[in-house]
């Protein structure tokens, strides 16, 4: 009997963190996201809610140019970055694909943009 009771105490305990996380989400996300629909993804959503906060910073690499794919294909084109130290994703006004990184050349430098795939910035999102 009193390990009954305990597990049930111990499940209900592990409900009630599970479910009193609440993830507040990124001022940053305004640039794509009205307050209403974060208010939405607060109340329904958390998962997405958290992925999207990860995503600010993390759906993107910065990285050397390298001179072999300069007019490769896989480059989709040059992009302008005003501040490449202080980049929110959702600025940039691209959209993560599934499987696919996305690769951009920084106008006037020798650094390329990464848009990660949706599949990588959850694999690093669990790290």
């Amino acid at each position: 009997m009193i390990k009954k009771l305990l597990l049930c105490s111990i499940a209900f305990a592990g409900i009630g963190l599970f479910y009193g996380q609440n993830v507040e989400p990124d001022q940053r996300l305004k640039v794509k996201y009205s307050t209403s629909e974060l208010q939405e993804l607060k109340t329904n959503d958390q998962e997405q809610l958290e992925f999207l906060n990860f995503c600010v910073e993390n759906a993107y690499i910065i990285m050397p140019f390298p001179e072999e794919k300069s007019g490769a294909s896989e480059i989709r084109g040059t992009v302008e970055l005003n501040d490449i130290d202080n980049i929110n994703f959702f600025d940039l006004g691209y959209e993560l694909e599934e499987v696919n990184w996305q690769y951009y050349q920084i106008a006037g430098t020798r650094k390329m943009l990464v848009i990660l795939s949706r599949e990588e910035v959850s694999r690093r999102m669990k790290k």
